[in-house]
């Protein structure tokens, strides 16, 4: 029994070490010249339902790589819900769980009890019904808890650094939150509540074909920052030396998977005369996965560019 209590707490505490380490430990690295930390709001809906979500202005596109559905679906609305990507962590076998771990905060440093989440995401539904014989109205209430179905969008914390050795910018998801938000008859978000965050385990490489993964998305994600001095700053020695990594194959007009080509010479001349101003923030692509057995959320960076005021400038291959 205490052995048991031992693993758990040894893997608790190793995990918020290593959630916190990385931050810390890209202080560290020499060779980082910069590295800034944001919170991106994001969606894995498809089709006319993403169209209907408005959570910033930001491009996106989502594409399904491998995502469980039958066939057939029963009517019930709850069948639908359980396909959608937050009924892997919104159900109370994952956060009821010790080995689950959830957090109050991005930076995964203050843990949630299985008491609190009961508490925090407890929902009274109310219906009323009218007597058939004294026309009464009787009200019933009945007490849940939220599920996938109140769940719009997500939140990924994140951490971009600049590499001077590599000449590559480098993300770190770290955490990511299911967020319960309201939005009005234009799909412009109203409010929103975050469920919990639990911690991103980023691999180098995904294999759609393993057997525990059931559920794989490639999405595109950007972020513009308000303060872009040390940004640009980088992003410019970057630009240097493209030349180098359009020569090496190792830069592309967009991601893979939206048809990246090779840079020819003329644009690679384009490209050369952008000023620092015209660097406002970043942009990456990634491959979202849920791996059923460890019930672990995996992400895997495709690669990344700098961002324009019109989106991506160019795109380096991870």
């Amino acid at each position: 029994m205490y052995k048991l209590f031992f693993v758990f707490t040894f893997l608790a505490l190793n995990l918020e070490m290593n959630a916190q380490n990385v931050i810390e430990n890209l202080k560290k690295n020499p060779n980082i010249s910069w590295h800034q930390t944001t919170v991106i709001s994001f969606h894995t809906e498809l089709g006319q339902a993403a169209k209907a979500i408005q959570l910033s202005k930001d491009s996106r596109k989502n594409v399904v790589i491998k995502h469980q559905m039958p066939r057939r679906l029963d009517r019930r609305f709850q069948d639908f819900g359980y396909h959608k990507f937050a009924s892997k962590m919104m159900t109370e076998a994952f956060w009821g769980q010790a080995q689950n771990k959830c957090y109050a905060d991005p930076q995964l440093s203050q843990l949630i009890s299985v008491e609190e989440l009961n508490k925090k995401l407890a929902v009274i539904d109310t219906m009323i019904v009218s007597d058939q014989e004294t026309g009464k109205e009787i009200v019933h209430v009945h007490q849940t808890t939220k599920g996938a179905n109140h769940i719009s969008h997500f939140k990924l914390f994140v951490c971009y650094a600049y590499n001077s050795k590599t000449e590559n910018f480098e993300v770190y998801p770290i955490s990511i939150a299911p967020v319960d938000g309201s939005f009005n008859s234009l799909g412009k978000l109203i409010s929103e509540e975050e469920m919990f965050w639990i911690p991103v385990n980023l691999q180098q490489k995904i294999n759609p074909n393993q057997k525990n993964l059931e559920w794989i998305q490639w999405q595109e994600m950007g972020c513009y920052f308000k303060d872009t001095e040390g940004l640009a700053k980088v992003g410019m020695r970057q630009l240097a030396n493209l030349p180098a990594k359009v020569k090496a194959g190792q830069a592309k007009t967009e991601a893979p998977m939206r048809y990246g080509e090779a840079i020819s010479p003329e644009r690679l001349k384009l490209l050369q005369k952008l000023k620092a101003k015209d660097i406002q923030g970043l942009y990456f692509s990634y491959l979202l996965a849920w791996d059923k057995k460890k019930e672990q959320l995996i992400m895997e960076i495709e690669g990344h560019a700098p961002l324009a005021h019109n989106g991506p400038i160019y795109f380096i291959q991870k």
